[in-house]
C-alpha cells in the first residue's frame, strides 16, 4: 500500500502543483490587466463560483464516501453513481434558473453585470458534471488519469481564460472558463462512453438525501471558514483594498492547494479501509504516519512562499505593493491550514461527521465575532489578516484535538500529539528568526537584490530546516523503508 500511495500522491502532488502554477499564472494576469478596484469584483465573481459549487446538496461529497466504503464491503456502486449523478444535475439546473431569475428581477445591475452572472451560472453547470467524473476516478483510486485530465483541463482553461482578459476584459475572463469547462464535459462524456448515465428515482433520491445533506453543511461551512476573511473584507472595506487582500490570500492558498492532494489521495482509502474493517482504531496508524509526514513537509511550503512572496509582488505587480504586510501575517496562520485537509477526511470517513460540523461552527462564530470587533476598531486588511491566521491556527488545534479524541488517546496524550505535530513550524520560525536578523530585508533594494536575497534565505532556510527533516526520516525509518521499496 505504501508504494501505491507514493505513486498516487506524487503524481496528484505534481498535477496540484501545476494546476497551482497555472490556476496563479491566471490569477496574476487578471490583476495585471484589470485595476485593483475591478480585481475586487472578480473575488466577488470567484466567491459566487465557489459557492455555486455547493448546489449538488452533497451528492458529490456522499459520492466521495459511499463509493470506495461500498467497494470495501464487497458491493456494487454503479447504480448509487447513476443516481448521484441525475441528482447532481436536477439540482444544478434549478439553481441555474433561480439565478437567472434572480439576476432578471434585480433593476440595480447593469446589462453587463447580469450577463456575467449567467455566464457564471453556465460555468457552474458544466463543472459540476465534470467534477461528478473526477469523484469517480478518486473512488476508483484513479489519480494518475486523474492529474492528467485535470491537468490538461487547467491548461486549456488558462489559455481561453488568458485570451478572454486580453480581449474582452472581465466578461471575456468569464466567457473562456465557460468554454473550457464545457469542452471538458463533452471529453469526459465521451471518454466514459456515457456509462454513467442520470437517473432520478425520487425513492431513492430521498434515501441518498439524509446522508449527503450532513456532507453538504460540512462543504459549506468549510468554505464559508475558508473564505470569511474574504466576505469580511468585502462588506468593510473598498475595492482597492478587497482587491489588495485577494492577491494576499491568493498567495496563502498556494501551501494549502500543495498539500491537498495529500489528503485527496488518502481519502478514499480511509474510508474503503472502515467499510471493511469498521473500527476507527485500526485507521489511526496508518492517518497518524501520513499527517506526521505532512507537518515536516508544510514548512518547505509555507517559507517557500514567505521568501518569495515579497520579491514576486514589488517585480511583477507593484500596483500590489501594500498588500506585502498581509502577505507575511497569514503565512505562518497556513502552516496550521496544511494540517486541517487529512483529520478532515479523518472524521468524516469515520461518519464524525456531527463533530466536525460542530468545530466549523464553533470557529466560524469566533472568527466572525473577531472580524467584526477587529474591523470596527480598525477597518485595514492587516486586521483581516491578523484574525484570519488565528482563525486557521484555532480551526487546526480543535480538528486535532478531535481526531485523537476520536481515537480514544487518553487526556495526556492528547495535548503531547498535537505540540509534536506543531514542532516542526516552531522551528522553522525559530530558523527564520535568525536569518532576519543577521540578514535583514533590502527594502530600498532593486528587484534584482530583492530576489538574490529570497534564493540565499531560501538555502539557508533549507540547510537549517534539512537538519530537522533528516532526524524525521532516521528516526521514522522512512529511509530504510524507502530504499527496500525501491529495491523491489
Amino acid at each position: 500500500m505504501l508504494r501505491q500511495l507514493l505513486k498516487d500522491s506524487s503524481f496528484f502532488s505534481a498535477s496540484r502543483y501545476l494546476i497551482l502554477g497555472l490556476g496563479f499564472a491566471r490569477n496574476v494576469l487578471i490583476a495585471k490587466f484589470l485595476s485593483p478596484a475591478e480585481y475586487g469584483v472578480w473575488v466577488v465573481i470567484t466567491l459566487v463560483l465557489i459557492y455555486g459549487d455547493q448546489v449538488h446538496c452533497g451528492l458529490r461529497h456522499l459520492g466521495d464516501k459511499e463509493i470506495p466504503f461500498r467497494r470495501g464491503r464487497g458491493e456494487t456502486a454503479a447504480e448509487l453513481a447513476n443516481n448521484i449523478l441525475g441528482g447532481v444535475m436536477l439540482f444544478s439546473v434549478i439553481a441555474f434558473f433561480l439565478l437567472a431569475i434572480s439576476v432578471a428581477v434585480t433593476s440595480g445591475k447593469g446589462e453587463g453585470a447580469k450577463i456575467i452572472f449567467l455566464i457564471a451560472g453556465g460555468v457552474m453547470i458544466a463543472d459540476q458534471v465534470n467534477r461528478f467524473y473526477y469523484m469517480i476516478m478518486r473512488a476508483h483510486h484513479e489519480f494518475v488519469l486523474t492529474s492528467k485530465i485535470e491537468s490538461s483541463s487547467e491548461l486549456l482553461r488558462t489559455l481561453f481564460l488568458t485570451a478572454g482578459v486580453i480581449f474582452f476584459d472581465l466578461p471575456g475572463a468569464l466567457s473562456g472558463m465557460a468554454v473550457s469547462a464545457l469542452l471538458l464535459a463533452i471529453y469526459l462524456s465521451w471518454r466514459y462512453r456515457m456509462s454513467y448515465r442520470p437517473r432520478l428515482q425520487w425513492q431513492t433520491l430521498k434515501m441518498l438525501l439524509p446522508m449527503s445533506l450532513p456532507l453538504f453543511i460540512n462543504g459549506l461551512l468549510f468554505i464559508l471558514l475558508t473564505n470569511l476573511d474574504r466576505l469580511a473584507a468585502a462588506v468593510t472595506l473598498s475595492s482597492h483594498e478587497l482587491g489588495l487582500y485577494g492577491l494576499a490570500a491568493l498567495l496563502v492558498a498556494v501551501p494549502f492547494n500543495a498539500v491537498q492532494a495529500v489528503g485527496f489521495v488518502v481519502y478514499p482509502r480511509l474510508s474503503e479501509q472502515f467499510g471493511r474493517q469498521g473500527d476507527v482504531k485500526e485507521l489511526t496508524p496508518f492517518f497518524s504516519k501520513i499527517l506526521m509526514m505532512t507537518v515536516y513537509l508544510s514548512p518547505l511550503i509555507v517559507t517557500t512562499v514567505f521568501l518569495a512572496a515579497p520579491a514576486v509582488i514589488t517585480g511583477f505587480l507593484p500596483a500590489y505593493s501594500e498588500a506585502i504586510p498581509a502577505v507575511l501575517i497569514l503565512l505562518p496562520g497556513a502552516y496550521f491550514f496544511t494540517i486541517v485537509q487529512l483529520p478532515t477526511s479523518f472524521l468524516i470517513a469515520t461518519e464524525n461527521n456531527r463533530r466536525f460540523i460542530i468545530i466549523e461552527a464553533v470557529v466560524i462564530l469566533i472568527a466572525a465575532l473577531s472580524y467584526l470587533a477587529g474591523l470596527k476598531i480598525a477597518p485595514t486588511i492587516i486586521t483581516v489578516a491578523i484574525v484570519t491566521a488565528a482563525s486557521f491556527f484555532l480551526f487546526a488545534t480543535l480538528l486535532l484535538l478531535v481526531c485523537y479524541k476520536t481515537a480514544e488517546y487518553p487526556a495526556a496524550a492528547l495535548v503531547k500529539s498535537v505540540l509534536k505535530l506543531y514542532a516542526p513550524f516552531f522551528f522553522s520560525i525559530a530558523i527564520l528568526m535568525i536569518l532576519f536578523k543577521l540578514f535583514p530585508y533590502p527594502l530600498a533594494g532593486a528587484f534584482q537584490q530583492r530576489l538574490i536575497w529570497s534564493l540565499r534565505q531560501w538555502l539557508l532556510f533549507a540547510i537549517g530546516y534539512g537538519i530537522l527533516w533528516f532526524w524525521f526520516m532516521q528516526h521514522h525509518g522512512y529511509w530504510a523503508r524507502w530504499r527496500m521499496e525501491l529495491s523491489n
